[in-house]
């Protein structure tokens, strides 16, 4: 798969990489290899919670699993809860959508 950007993309001073997701967790955490990330400004209901399935649905539809991507680390908020690091995630389908709004 081609990645359609490039780390020049990248913002701030702290982590950014290309990497696929290997998992879906929840509509605003997903597996980077064996890193959990939490998706910045993004945030849906948890497992057992109303719409939580929808939510992890949406974000498996905008991110599937396999996808190559840019993971650039939110510079403002670089320690996250439950181990997790908080980042945007860069997708060529989120930048196509990005491009129609």
């Amino acid at each position: 798969m081609q990645i359609h950007y490039s780390l020049s993309a990248c913002r701030g001073h702290v982590l950014c990489f290309a990497a696929n997701i290997t998992k879906a967790v929840d509509g605003d955490s997903i597996d980077i290899n064996d890193t959990r990330i939490r998706l910045s400004l993004v945030d849906t209901p948890e497992i057992g919670h109303k719409n939580y399935t929808e939510a992890k649905n949406y974000t498996l539809e905008l991110c599937p699993v396999g996808s190559i991507g840019l993971v650039d680390q939110d510079d403002d908020q670089s320690g996250g809860s439950y181990g997790r690091m908080i980042s945007w995630f860069i997708a060529k389908i989120l930048l196509e959508i990005s491009q129609k709004v």
